[in-house]
């Protein structure tokens, strides 16, 4: 069920706390719990040269806009270097990778379409990533369960095998 009200939230601030990724607090603006599981809207701070593995959503469509940097996008087979005020689609079930080639901190808008758990990956994704260092298989499982594929090894890193 969709939210009935509206509601602000903050430069900085998210609908949850706690959640890191590859480069540093993931900002969540609109939670799929607020669309009736329509769509989610995410602000997801890159850091240089970093970025997630070569992987594909069985399920959700991926819109990215990009606020600040430069990024390298693979998707499919086509590669693109994207920079800020610059929007990418990336369709279910193509996989995609992304890196910030910038020498600064990056970041960018993403919206998922359904919202899907995406968030509920990044919480958990988080927890994995405080601790030690996750091992691939670790990391490769909790993508499948949330219905995420890895075929390929980040941009970031292509000698590594994924």
């Amino acid at each position: 069920m969709s939210t009935t009200h509206s509601f602000v939230v903050l430069p900085g601030a998210s609908r949850t706390q706690g959640t890191r990724g590859l480069g540093g607090e993931i900002s969540l603006k609109v939670s799929g719990k607020d669309t009736g599981g329509v769509w989610a809207f995410f602000e997801i701070p890159t850091r240089p040269n970093a970025g997630p593995p070569l992987h594909f959503h069985h399920k959700q469509d991926e819109w990215f806009y990009v606020l600040k940097g430069d990024h390298h996008f693979r998707i499919g087979s086509d590669d693109y270097i994207v920079q800020a005020g610059s929007s990418i689609f990336g369709p279910r079930m193509v996989p995609h990778a992304l890196q910030n080639v910038s020498e600064e901190q990056g970041k960018l808008l993403v919206v998922v379409q359904p919202a899907g758990q995406l968030e509920d990956f990044f919480r958990e994704f988080s927890e994995l990533s405080s601790k030690v260092p996750a091992n691939k298989a670790v990391v490769h499982e909790l993508f499948a369960k949330y219905e995420m594929h890895v075929v390929g090894s980040p941009l970031s890193d292509p000698g590594r095998p994924g």
